[in-house]
């Protein structure tokens, strides 16, 4: 009887404990997001602002991307997954927005191979990546940062990059992927990967196949 009370408190201990992480690294990712929105959206207006003045023709077009940039951050801000091809659709946009502030100094090749209507992905997942990237790494028109974005035999969506990495005596924080990684605990999914190459900076997400209706 002792016995059996002692595994049932046991299993109501790891139960909360399962609980109480979840709950921190919920609390944690709520943090990581606000400090990730902010920052893109006064980088953003700052292009805008200037845009206005110099290009207004384009600066019309840039503001119906930053619109449709944050539509999609608003309707999916409380959802776990989206489909691949309408965070392919965001990634069309945001990436818009950064050839213009950079001044196509990034060049981007996306090569996807499914059917993206038939998967799921961590909504921004990909904003975090690019983010990642742009953050860590020098670029010109010489010599561009190259992103490519391919999904791999394995079903894992590659996001890779170039090095070219700046000079910096501040350690990095890796905000950005870390948030990632904690949002899969968090749906309890397989963790991403991400390491160097001697060439390249690489990430691999796990998509979710939809269940057949």
């Amino acid at each position: 009887m002792r016995v059996h009370e002692s595994t049932l408190k046991l299993t109501e201990a790891n139960t909360q404990l399962i609980r109480l992480q979840k709950e921190n690294l919920q609390s944690q990712f709520e943090v990581l997001r606000q400090q990730v929105n902010p920052h893109f959206l006064f980088n953003s207006l700052n292009v805008l602002t200037s845009l206005i003045k110099l290009e207004p023709d384009l600066a019309e077009k840039f503001t119906e991307h930053l619109s449709k940039v944050y539509r999609y951050v608003l309707e999916n801000k409380d959802n776990d997954l989206v489909d691949l091809n309408t965070e392919l659709d965001f990634l069309d946009a945001y990436m818009f927005l950064l050839n213009i502030r950079f001044m196509d100094k990034i060049k981007m090749d996306v090569n996807i191979c499914i059917d993206a209507q038939l998967y799921y992905i961590l909504p921004l997942a990909l904003q975090l990546i690019i983010e990642n990237a742009i953050k860590h790494n020098t670029m010109s028109k010489k010599i561009p940062l190259h992103i490519q974005v391919f999904v791999d035999g394995q079903q894992m969506l590659n996001v890779t990059n170039n090095l070219q990495e700046r000079e910096s005596h501040m350690a990095s924080t890796g905000v950005g992927l870390k948030n990632i990684t904690h949002r899969y605990k968090l749906l309890e999914m397989p963790e991403p990967e991400f390491y160097k190459t001697q060439t390249h900076f690489v990430a691999r997400i796990p998509l979710k196949k939809k269940e057949p209706c």
